[in-house]
């Protein structure tokens, strides 16, 4: 019953369980290169400002 439970779950949930093995692999990325990094904040800030 477990077994058809998680299975069911998998292929309900297929597409945000692959998003969220996709962002946890950039996080990783990420947290790598710091000091290459910015902040949300900071990244769009820049970005609204270069738009105008």
């Amino acid at each position: 019953m477990a077994d058809l439970l998680r299975e069911a779950a998998e292929r309900l949930y297929k597409d945000d369980l692959s998003d969220l093995r996709a962002a946890r692999e950039a996080w990783t990325t990420h947290s790598k290169v710091e000091d290459k990094t910015i902040s949300a904040r900071e990244y769009f800030s820049k970005r609204a400002k270069s738009r105008v």
